[in-house]
């Protein structure tokens, strides 16, 4: 039986082929860990007067914002797609103005870029026979 995402239902009348789906070829070059570093930060007017002055920085926490993600297919490559993905990051730190001294908080907000190339299907689909 299919699992069904949302509470939803299937008509299996309305089914008219089925397929079958090697998942054997789908591959992703996703796969890989990405370090991120010198990634540059936006933060409000008063947030960068507070950098301006600080004599020390730490990244207290970074969270995912958002997610944008664009994809098109390659024309010269059937079955391969290009994928733009943007991530942005909210990234709250401790800025010290002074040695020994209480650090102030500060949010600002990052962003990444990651571009990958994926393999989905390369049109050839089989039926498959049905079970009854």
């Amino acid at each position: 039986m299919p699992v069904i995402k949302n509470g939803g239902t299937i008509d299996r009348n309305s089914i008219k082929e089925a397929v079958c789906i090697d998942a054997g070829r789908v591959y992703d070059s996703c796969c890989d860990r990405d370090c991120l570093e010198d990634l540059r930060c936006y933060f409000t007017a008063r947030g960068q007067e507070c950098i301006g002055e600080a004599v020390n920085i730490r990244l207290r926490s970074a969270e995912v914002l958002k997610i944008d993600i664009e994809v098109e297919p390659i024309t010269f490559n059937k079955g391969y797609y290009a994928c733009d993905l943007t991530f942005y990051f909210l990234c709250n730190f401790d800025v010290y103005k002074a040695p020994n001294t209480c650090p102030s908080n500060i949010n600002g907000i990052a962003t990444f870029e990651k571009k990958v190339i994926l393999f989905g299907s390369d049109g050839n689909v089989k039926p498959c026979k049905r079970r009854r």
